[in-house]
């Protein structure tokens, strides 16, 4: 009896889309040989992934960008061999929650972990000037949330990649 051994997974082609996207988002795998796939990273972060229902199993993966990832490449490991794309992932800033947590405390949260990205406020919201937020987020369960002394006047947060 002659076994062939299952050839390692590749990427050819556009690889995946989206090319950019929040954590959370739903990115699509498509190439060969994904049978058996064992782990999917962003960048080295692990994602939740499913392969295709029915007959295409092997062809392709729906994964879910994780809260702790960066921009860069994905990789696909199986027991056959891994493939890491030539194209990156680029990982946006995702959505900030706010809210008044008390009398002169804001609660400021983010579905991400990830270090890539950077609170930063301004009193108004010319190029020049936003400051980063010197307080580090807590992070955990797949969120940032920091907890601020409200401002006096206006002030405006968003999220900057590093």
């Amino acid at each position: 009896m002659t076994r062939y051994p299952t050839p390692p997974p590749g990427f050819t082609g556009a690889q995946f889309p989206p090319v950019s996207g929040v954590p959370g988002t739903t990115v699509t795998l498509t190439d060969t040989n994904f049978s058996g796939a064992t782990s999917v990273l962003f960048n080295g972060a692990s994602a939740s992934f499913t392969n295709a229902p029915t007959n295409n199993f092997d062809l392709r993966i729906t994964a879910v960008v994780p809260p702790d990832a960066a921009s860069g490449p994905i990789t696909v490991v199986t027991p056959h061999g891994n493939v890491t794309s030539t194209a990156s992932v680029q990982v946006l800033p995702p959505p900030l929650t706010i809210r008044r947590a008390g009398a002169n405390e804001l609660e400021i949260a983010w579905p991400a972990t990830s270090g890539e990205f950077v609170l930063e406020f301004s009193e108004d919201l010319t190029a020049n000037s936003w400051n980063p937020v010197t307080q580090l987020p807590l992070r955990a369960n797949g969120q940032s949330k920091l907890a601020l002394t409200a401002p006096t006047g206006k002030r405006f947060y968003r999220l900057k990649r590093n």
